[in-house]
């Protein structure tokens, strides 16, 4: 009975721990900086409002995965942005600044929060299906120029499952997605800083 009861106790503890033993690979090309940015040649209140109508009426120009990308009514807040900063240095100075140098940004996300296979993250040797919302920040230089930076918030890659408990398992353990908090993508944020900057 003795060895029953630790055999099932180390059997536990190991299904406990193995998410700790996945083994994640991040092959961005670029990690050199955690900004990316550019200069259009445009006001900034042009620059927004032409951003807001490739996200509504000018979604043909829009590729995927950005095609499934909503305007978020409201920008996360500094706490909000404080709290998933730890892995972003660049998003934690940005939750620093001041509404008002915030005033023309737009929050771009997915409301039906679906992954795509991430073209940095590996898990098995395949991409992991990535989760990201973004922040375009605008910020006007000269009177017909604005440098727009491109935010990452809450990226987040899926790594298998898991046995654990959740909010949604009650008293008994169930399998979970293995969610992870990662680092900023660069290939992404380039897409979207290219997509958003190009003339049309």
């Amino acid at each position: 009975m003795a060895r029953v009861l630790i055999l099932v106790v180390v059997l536990v503890v190991a299904v406990l721990l193995y998410p700790r033993t996945k083994h994640i690979e991040h092959r961005s090309a670029d990690r050199s900086s955690t900004r990316l940015s550019g200069l259009v040649s445009v006001d900034v209140l042009t620059l927004n409002r032409r951003i807001r109508k490739i996200f509504d009426s000018d979604r043909s120009r829009l590729t995927p995965p950005f095609d499934n990308f909503i305007i978020g009514a409201d920008l996360p807040d500094s706490i909000q942005l404080r709290a998933f900063a730890k892995l972003d240095p660049f998003l934690a100075a940005y939750a620093g600044t001041t509404e008002a140098a915030r005033q023309y940004d737009v929050y771009v996300y997915d409301p039906l929060t679906r992954f795509w296979a991430s073209s940095e993250y590996y898990y098995r040797g395949v991409p992991a299906p990535f989760l990201a919302k973004f922040i375009v920040h605008l910020t006007p230089v000269l009177e017909n120029e604005t440098s727009m930076d491109i935010l990452e918030f809450q990226p987040q890659i899926q790594v298998g499952k898991y046995f654990g408990w959740s909010a949604h398992t009650g008293l008994a353990p169930g399998l979970l997605d293995d969610l992870r908090w990662v680092a900023p993508s660069t290939t992404e944020r380039k897409q979207l800083l290219e997509m958003l900057a190009a003339e049309r």
